[in-house]
Order: structure tokens, then sequence, then C-alpha cells
């Protein structure tokens, strides 16, 4: 089984595309779309409460279902959220986590020369 959620600004259609190719490369794989905090409510519900929530639709989901792992595919802010589900959540079943485009470790930026770069306002 795999739980996605989805990102700042986001629902559970931006998953669409990726749930067709989970449901065409491996069939009968059971995809839960967490439709939480939608579109304007992931803006301003607190990250700490979605969290929760997202705990909440895991356990019981998984507890419905009888899940013994699962996999956790999370979009942006949503994946910051999903690694804090990780860290609360102490009775997680994740076998994977993957984050698409969660900025984990800083996100990524301008490297080599930027001597192009116009000079700092002081």
């Amino acid at each position: 089984p795999v739980f996605m959620y989805h990102g700042w600004g986001g629902a559970a259609p931006d998953f669409e595309v990726l749930v067709a190719a989970i449901e065409e490369v491996h069939p009968g794989t059971e995809v839960h779309v967490l439709d939480l905090y939608p579109w304007e409510e992931s803006r301003k519900v607190p990250l700490f409460e979605q969290a929760q929530g997202v705990i909440e639709a895991i356990r019981n989901i998984s507890d419905a279902h009888g899940y013994t792992e699962y996999h956790l595919v999370c979009h942006s802010q949503g994946a910051l959220i999903c690694r804090s589900v990780l860290q609360m959540m102490g009775d997680h079943k994740v076998d994977t986590f993957i984050s698409l485009t969660g900025p984990q470790m800083g996100q990524f930026g301008l490297a080599g020369d930027l001597t192009w770069l116009p000079e700092p306002i002081t």
C-alpha cells in the first residue's frame, strides 16, 4: 500500500498521474491519497496540526486494512510534514519514504561562478 500527501496549495488531484502510473505498473496496489488540508487550507493550518492529521489518517486507514507496512510519498511542504510524521509517529510502519521536491537538506541553489550576481544592497 501507498500513502500520498500533497504540498503547499495542493490537493489529492495533484497525484492523479502518479496514481495512474502506480496502478499501471503495479496493478492491485492500494493507493491512499490523503486529501487533508487541501488548497488554501494547506497554507493556513499550522504544519504541526497537519502532521497530526496525517498521523490520524494513516493510523485509521492502516488499522482498517490491517497493513503491516506501507510506503509514504509526499510532495514539497507535504514532504516536510511527512518527515515530521516519521519523527512523531512512534508506531509508523513506513517501509519506504519518498520525498518529492521536499527540502529535507535545504534547497538546491546556485553553484559555481557567482560573479554575475549583483552586489548586495547595503
